[in-house]
C-alpha cells in the first residue's frame, strides 16, 4: 500500500487519479473528489510533480523498461521549470504525459472520465468531451459517432482541428496517451482529440470552450463547425458501427444491399440511426 504524504488536497486528487490510496488525513472520498481550486486550497503542482517522481520508482515493478532514467528525469525537470505557470487543465495533462512516457498502459493519470477524483466536470474545464467520437483509420480520422444534434457529421472525415490539420493534431496529442504499444496510441488518440484540455496542452488550440473543426463530407464538400463540450450529450447516439450489423444481416441472408435493409425490422431500426447507411442505400437506389 502506498500512503500519501500530508500535503495539499490536490495531492489526494492526484493519488486517486493514479489509483493510489490516500493516507488517513486525506482519506475522505468527498474531500478527494472535489476540485481543489474551489475549496480555498492552493494547488501545489510542483509538489504533485515532485511526489509523482519520488513515488513512481517505488510502486512500479519496472519503471524504466521503456524509457531510460535519464530521459524520464530530464522530462520531469523540464516540466518542473514551468508547471507552476501552466493553466490547471494543462498542468493535469502534462502530468499525464510524463506518466505516459513509462510505456505501461496500466500506469496512467486518469483524465478521461469527468467527475472522477481529480478530474473536473465543469463544461469549460477542458475534460468534458466534445459531442462526437472519432476513429483513426488508415486513410484519416473519421467521425464514428455523434450526439443527435451532430448526426450529419457521422461518416465525415476530420480535416482540421483548431489551427492544425487533423493528422498534425493527432501527432501532437499522441504522446499524452498512456500506452503499451503503438496500437494503444492509435486507439486512444481519438479520445484525446475530443477533449479540449489535451488539445490546448498540445498547442492545437488555446480555447477550452469551443473548438473549431473542419470536416470533409462523403460528397467531398468541406464544412466548418464549432463544437462545444456537452456534459449531458450522448456522443454515440448516432453510431456508424450500427452499419456493421446491417452488413452482417445482408451477408448472412445473402440478400442484396437495399433488400436487406427493408426485410429485417432490426436492420430497418439500425438504418434509421445510421447516416452512412441512409446515404449509401439512397445512392444505390
Amino acid at each position: 500500500m502506498v500512503v500519501l504524504p500530508r500535503q495539499v488536497v490536490a495531492t489526494a486528487a492526484l493519488a486517486a487519479a493514479l489509483g493510489l490510496r490516500p493516507g488517513p488525513i486525506l482519506a475522505h472520498d468527498d474531500l478527494a473528489a472535489q476540485e481543489p481550486e474551489t475549496m480555498g486550497h492552493p494547488v501545489d503542482w510542483r509538489g504533485d510533480l515532485d511526489y509523482l517522481v519520488a513515488v513512481l520508482p517505488r510502486v512500479h515493478g519496472n519503471l524504466y523498461h521503456t524509457v531510460s532514467p535519464e530521459r524520464f528525469d530530464s522530462a520531469a525537470s523540464e516540466l518542473a521549470a514551468r508547471i507552476e505557470s501552466l493553466p490547471a487543465a494543462v498542468a493535469r495533462v502534462e502530468l499525464a504525459g510524463l506518466v505516459a512516457m513509462i510505456g505501461d498502459g496500466h500506469t496512467r493519470v486518469n483524465l478521461l472520465r469527468p467527475g472522477d477524483p481529480g478530474v473536473p466536470a465543469q463544461p469549460d474545464s477542458g475534460f468534458v468531451p466534445l459531442p462526437v467520437e472519432l476513429y483513426l483509420f488508415a486513410d484519416g480520422i473519421y467521425v464514428r459517432a455523434a450526439a443527435e444534434e451532430y448526426r450529419d457529421l457521422v461518416g465525415d472525415r476530420v480535416t482540421r482541428i483548431g489551427t492544425l490539420s487533423a493528422r498534425e493534431a493527432a501527432d501532437r496529442v499522441g504522446p499524452f496517451m498512456h500506452r503499451d504499444n503503438d496500437m494503444t496510441v492509435r486507439l486512444g488518440t481519438p479520445w484525446l482529440l475530443v477533449r479540449p484540455a489535451f488539445l490546448r496542452a498540445a498547442g492545437v488550440t488555446d480555447n477550452l470552450g469551443s473548438i473549431p473543426m473542419e470536416f470533409e463530407t462523403r460528397q467531398g464538400q468541406r464544412v466548418r463547425r464549432q463544437l462545444r463540450p456537452a456534459p449531458d450529450a450522448n456522443p454515440d447516439a448516432v453510431d456508424a458501427r450500427k452499419l456493421a450489423r446491417i452488413i452482417y444481416h445482408m451477408l448472412s441472408t445473402r440478400e442484396p444491399w437495399c433488400a436487406a435493409l427493408t426485410s429485417s425490422e432490426t436492420a430497418r431500426d439500425e438504418l434509421q440511426q445510421s447516416a452512412v447507411a441512409q446515404t449509401t442505400c439512397s445512392q444505390a437506389d
